[in-house]
């Protein structure tokens, strides 16, 4: 019986978006029924290549601390490659990071 009475009324709710009674109670036709608009577009292509902008900073870095911290265990130098393997990851950081902007101007 409830579920009943719900259903209706749920019946009811769905139907005041395409009819209504007007003062002689008549039941018209809305002229122009409500249509969702999409706000937003979703460009999944620029989300991915966003969302992977963390990694065009970091990994340059990371590669030249570790390449320059192997070259300095098998040379037994005291962090001198490790150094030239920081700033050869910042200079590769750097790099990334122009494309990157010049990608965003461009667009």
């Amino acid at each position: 019986m409830i579920r009943r009475l719900i259903w209706k009324e749920f019946k009811y709710e769905n139907m005041k978006k395409y009819f209504y009674i007007d003062q002689d109670f008549n039941l018209k036709i809305h002229s122009q029924t409500k249509q969702k608009k999409t706000i937003y577009s979703v460009d999944w292509l620029k989300i991915i290549k966003w969302s992977s902008i963390g990694y065009y900073l970091v990994v340059p870095i990371i590669l030249g601390i570790t390449s320059g911290l192997v070259i300095d265990y098998f040379l037994k130098t005291d962090h001198f490659f490790s150094k030239i393997g920081l700033l050869m990851g910042l200079i590769g950081m750097a790099y990334n990071l122009q494309k990157v902007m010049l990608e965003l101007k461009n667009e």
